[in-house]
């Protein structure tokens, strides 16, 4: 070390503490989204994932990214066990999750400030506020919040700590140990995530500058030992890479298994080089952007929110100039500094970029994760040699650091629920029909029904052809009670979806159970078995119903009992099979059904109701059914439970102590109207109770005394289709 570095050193402070500075602020601005749940990808990557939830550790090192998926090409064990590991400690808790993207982001910014300082070991103060920068910039939301970023987070992880073994090594290390160390941290960050292999570029830019940097020795004897270093620690990433790729067959059974990409979700893979190459340098320039000026961020930027177009060709083709022309300049001076930071933003993203090859995404901010470093250190070197005096380069970059960590901290909570996170990116995406139709999709997943057609109409302005939103139009006209202008844009989503339209298949299926037409639904749930997984409960819930439907209780029974196995901790499901138990004449099987879910949850009016019409109408303990009933309205009073509660009456004690009753109890009009016409058509002026044999109940939303067969019947199905 000399002089100069260990002045810099010495007034700069303890290095400890730099680095406890550098963690918390990878740390604090993202605990405004620790009560966030999972959401969007996280569905696919970690909830319905079988490699994550298996017993064996094993599972995800043999299992592709997208499980199920022979179009996605994606291999990145790493991600996928590291959800195995969170599994086992946490369960389903989205907590746990986020917790270890955060320790794995703030691993990652510590190891960025390491790099920095021996990198450039007279730049300790350029170096921390980079690290700074980086830890707590919002475009690193998407990688950090967001559970489905882990991939970026593990990649750079491996990346950087190979990096920073490999620079030890470098800069003279006798320890021939660490090339295979180094080796093995860039294996985990490429089985992480592809992009990682954009380090062997960074290395051949130390090879480079061992040769003919002006910070090198002018000796060429040490030239050539150094040289020969470099690509000693070369050959060992290379291994890496073979040994990544050779697993990576392996599982996928080629090298490239990406199938065709859809124009919606990158319009570059279907225009020609020289559209995708400016195109792809608009977005460059746009992340960029981003990067300095953070105000407008989102989850996405499909089709047609970036379309290749003349304006977006000369702005990508000026920032390229404008990159060119850095680099010249930076090479005539042999500025190192400068030089380091674009090759490495360079070297990280060019995989992911589209300049060289379209992939699956147009843009992504989690793409940046990794990139945006030698970008951060470029701007932070160029801003640092023309700001002066150094008291307001230190009070400028703290008050950057803490402007962008609120930006991150107001960020992090739009990833607590797909609505929060999709109605936050319409504001930002509003040109993007796949925005347009998640926000739909999960509005109508909460009941919001109007609000989802709302947005999916949005999209459909947008793209005409957007299956996804014309689908989800059709299913919120269905749950609308809309069947008839449902069908139409079910048939027009079959069309456009092909082979693919097995969604639309059972919408289909659902509004023709609307109709109360059991014959075709069963069509179309039996087209949609054929098509889909074994094991997905939707059709079997729709042939369950459509058997329903037509009084088919044998095999109706059939498929809600295998349903029933498949979610067996979804109460719906278990209430539904209970009813068609019922029906079928299999009165014991339904009681244990019934009176275990409600044992489950003795609180739960829902449940005390369906126990006590079951006891009821089947006059088996009309007496307990009295008592269950009476709970049940103390805790929910609606007139649904007073029915039930009436039918006890009736059943337990017959008209007269029921008309008696219903004198003496105190209920609103609209309930206690119902109640007595229900009373006078039953009992008359006989005294006799009437005969309910023909009543019975959906066992999932409750039911009414006086209602039919078929209204019971569309009951269950409407929430089966809302499942």
């Amino acid at each position: 070390m000399t002089g100069n570095e260990r002045t810099e050193v010495s007034r700069f402070g303890k290095v400890p503490l730099l680095y406890v500075l550098v963690a918390l602020a990878a740390v604090l601005p993202f605990l405004t989204g620790l009560g966030n749940g999972f959401v969007f990808d996280d569905q696919g990557l970690v909830l319905e994932n079988p490699a994550v939830w298996s017993d064996s550790p094993i599972t995800p090192w043999q299992s592709r990214y997208w499980p199920e998926s022979d179009t996605a090409g994606l291999y990145r064990p790493v991600a996928t066990f590291s959800y195995w590991l969170d599994g086992r400690l946490f369960g389903k808790s989205p907590v746990g999750f986020f917790t270890t993207n955060y320790l794995l982001h703030m691993l990652v910014s510590l190891l960025v400030l390491s790099c920095l300082r021996a990198l450039f070991p007279t730049r300790h103060r350029l170096a921390l506020a980079a690290a700074s920068i980086y830890a707590v910039h919002p475009l690193h939301s998407e990688a950090v919040v967001g559970i489905a970023g882990r991939a970026e987070l593990c990649a750079a992880l491996g990346a950087l700590l190979a990096y920073r073994v490999g620079l030890v090594w470098l800069r003279g290390s006798q320890n021939v140990a660490l090339i295979p160390l180094s080796a093995l941290a860039l294996l985990l960050g490429l089985l992480g995530k592809e992009s990682a292999t954009g380090l062997l570029l960074v290395l051949g830019f130390h090879l480079v500058a061992t040769l003919f940097g002006s910070g090198s020795s002018p000796n060429a004897e040490e030239r050539a030992h150094a040289a020969r270093r470099t690509v000693m620690l070369g050959v060992g990433w290379g291994v890496a890479v073979a040994v990544a790729l050779l697993a990576r067959i392996r599982v996928l059974g080629e090298l490239f298994a990406l199938g065709p990409v859809t124009q919606t979700d990158n319009v570059l893979a279907h225009v020609g080089p020289a559209d995708r190459i400016l195109t792809a340098l608009y977005v460059q320039a746009y992340s960029f952007g981003q990067l300095v000026w953070p105000r407008s961020l989102s989850p996405d930027y499909s089709y047609p929110q970036i379309v290749p177009t003349g304006a977006h060709s000369v702005i990508g083709a000026a920032f390229g100039a404008v990159a060119l022309g850095l680099l010249a300049w930076a090479l005539v001076r042999r500025d190192l500094e400068v030089l380091w930071g674009l090759v490495f933003a360079v070297a990280t993203a060019i995989l992911t970029s589209n300049l060289v090859f379209p992939i699956g995404t147009v843009y992504g901010e989690r793409l940046a994760y990794l990139p945006s470093l030698g970008v951060i250190w470029v701007l932070v070197v160029l801003i640092g040699r023309v700001l002066r005096p150094r008291p307001l380069a230190i009070a400028l970059t703290a008050a950057v650091v803490v402007a962008l960590g609120v930006r991150s901290a107001v960020r992090a909570p739009d990833w607590k629920t797909n609505v929060t996170l999709f109605e936050a990116a319409t504001r930002t995406s509003s040109h993007s029909a796949k925005t347009w139709t998640n926000a739909a999709l999960a509005l109508i997943k909460e009941g919001r029904i109007e609000d989802g057609l709302q947005r999916a109409q949005r999209a459909i302005e947008l793209d005409a052809t957007y299956a996804p939103a014309v689908q989800a139009i059709g299913s919120a006209l269905v749950q609308l009670g809309k069947p008839n202008e449902a069908i139409p844009w079910l048939e027009k989503n079959r069309n456009i979806a092909g082979k693919r339209g097995t969604e639309a298949l059972i919408e289909l299926g659902n509004a023709q159970l609307a109709l109360q037409d059991g014959e075709k639904a069963l069509g179309y749930f039996t087209e949609a078995r054929s098509r889909s997984k074994p094991n997905d409960e939707r059709w079997m819930v729709g042939l369950a119903s459509a058997y329903a439907l037509q009084s088919s209780w044998s095999e109706s029974v059939q498929y809600w009992q295998n349903a029933v196995a498949i979610k067996p901790e979804d109460p719906a499901f278990r209430q539904r099979y209970a009813y068609v138990l019922w029906q079928h004449g299999e009165l014991d099987q339904s009681e244990a059904i019934y009176r275990a879910l409600w044992n489950e949850n003795r609180t739960d009016p829902e449940r005390a109701n369906e126990l006590a019409w079951f006891l009821a109408v089947t006059e088996r303990y009309p007496e307990e059914a009295l008592r269950l009933a009476a709970d049940a309205y103390g805790r929910r009073p609606d007139a649904n439970v007073a029915d039930t509660w009436l039918e006890a009456w009736l059943q337990a004690r017959g008209c007269e102590e029921a008309r008696a009753w219903l004198e003496e109890t105190e209920f609103p009009t609209t309930i206690r109207q119902p109640l007595e016409s229900k009373l006078a058509e039953r009992c008359g002026g006989s005294g006799n109770v009437g005969s309910s044999s023909d009543v019975g109940s959906s066992g999932v939303v409750g039911s009414s005394g006086d209602s039919s067969g078929a209204e019971l019947e569309e009951r269950e199905e409407e929430d089966g289709r809302e499942r």
